[in-house]
């Protein structure tokens, strides 16, 4: 990477306020985890309709680590997303 281009980002994101840098990344971190999640189900089906078909039982033993992680994921979705207290246009002007 350039000098400037170094520089231009020190600017942009400076090192004195990380929380810009944590707050920035929050939304490609759920985007990955939507992604894993996705990815992680059709291995799960798979798995699931092959062991349930050679075992002849079919047993939804899916359920419980789908509720789990589906409740993982839309609360890793919400923090991502949502907009903290006092930044909402007009809080904080009387």
């Amino acid at each position: 990477m350039p000098a400037h281009a170094r520089k231009l980002n020190a600017d942009v994101l400076p090192s004195a306020r990380p929380e810009l840098r944590l707050v920035a990344s929050r939304p490609r971190a759920a985007k990955l985890h939507l992604l894993t999640y996705i990815l992680g189900s059709a291995i799960f089906w798979m798995l699931w309709a092959a062991l349930s078909v050679s075992a002849d039982d079919w047993y939804s033993w899916l359920v419980v680590p789908f509720a789990a992680w589906t409740t993982v994921l839309a609360l890793h979705v919400w923090h991502a997303y949502r907009i903290p207290r006092g930044s909402e246009p007009g809080a904080g002007s009387a």
